[in-house]
């Protein structure tokens, strides 16, 4: 009997759960010149329009099918939640897949550019295929307020973007 009560007295007293804290990784990102990422971003889909069009032989007459699949493949949308108070304008994106040094962001007084976008194995442009292509995100976004860039901040925690942008003064 004694053998009996001394394990229900050790069932008792296991150890309690012990709970991890897990802490977001946060990471302040610079900004980058929207005309910089305008121009990475649409030479990407400039080689990808080309290679669908010598894929089709080289017939001419169907270029602009060709940049609008390009686009479509490459481009995929960021998808951004905005908000807006006195003094700032706020926006959130989702870039789950994306580390801090893969993400771009641009701001000018009406526009926010984010481009995200994998530093996969660099290939060349000819080898380059829909499935082989760098993994991106793009979007551009016309601001409900003029904004400050000099005062904006973008922080990536957990896959969340989010960009907090002083309205200007007119």
């Amino acid at each position: 009997m004694k053998p009996a009560v001394v394990t229900a007295h050790v069932k008792n007293q296991q150890k309690p759960e012990v709970r991890v804290r897990r802490f977001a990784h946060r990471e302040c990102l610079g900004l980058k010149d929207l005309a910089e990422c305008l121009l990475d971003a649409y030479e990407s889909v400039t080689n990808r329009a080309y290679q669908k069009y010598l894929d089709r032989g080289g017939e001419a007459g169907q270029h602009l099918d060709d940049w609008m699949e390009a686009e479509r493949e490459l481009l995929p949308e960021v998808h951004a939640d905005f908000q807006e108070s006195e003094k700032f304008l706020y926006a959130l994106a989702s870039v789950r897949d994306f580390a801090g040094a893969e993400i771009s962001v641009a701001v000018e007084p009406r526009w926010l550019l984010i481009l995200a976008r994998s530093e996969g194995e660099e290939k060349p442009e000819s080898v380059v295929s829909g499935a082989d292509a760098p993994r991106q995100q793009f979007s551009i976004f016309e601001l409900s307020a003029q904004v400050d860039r000099a005062g904006t901040i973008a922080v990536l925690s957990d896959g969340l973007l989010a960009v907090r942008m002083p309205k200007s003064a007119k």
